[in-house]
């Protein structure tokens, strides 16, 4: 995609463009891989943050919290979409001394069967210090 320098949209951007498919580039990559691209007329190019240039979600559904060892995980909402599974978590500390929540160390677990968390390049926010008794997860 050609971006003049000034539009403020970078290589590692998310965006959303409406326009008109009119014709199919065929080529190499640099490291040799054969390519075959949409050339798109673009009518407007807009950037957008990861969460809304992913991939929209098939099901969607919500939790109810589990309290454990003075922990408590609210997962307000589980998006599955065709290439990625996003969880929306808050996870609360009434234990009285620090904790630690990992995003990398995440497990899924549905009916007996365990999901582990993969790395994503999309620009998801991460895990936030809300204060020293309680975390903020957005994954």
């Amino acid at each position: 995609m050609y971006v003049p320098s000034t539009s403020g949209i970078t290589d590692q951007d998310f965006v959303r463009v409406k326009g008109t498919v009119y014709g199919k580039f065929e080529g190499e990559n640099a490291f040799g891989a054969d390519l075959s691209l949409p050339v798109v007329d673009a009518e407007s190019v807009t950037k957008v943050s990861g969460l809304e240039g992913a991939s929209p979600a098939i099901s969607t559904v919500t939790g109810k919290p589990s309290r454990t060892a003075g922990l408590t995980i609210h997962p307000w909402k589980i998006e599955w979409a065709e290439d990625e599974t996003r969880v929306f978590l808050k996870v609360e500390n009434q234990l009285g001394h620090d904790f630690s929540v990992y995003g990398h160390s995440a497990r899924l677990v549905i009916d007996g069967e365990q999901f582990n968390a993969t790395f994503s390049s999309a620009d998801y926010p991460e895990i936030r210090a809300i204060s020293w008794t309680a975390l903020e997860r957005v994954a």
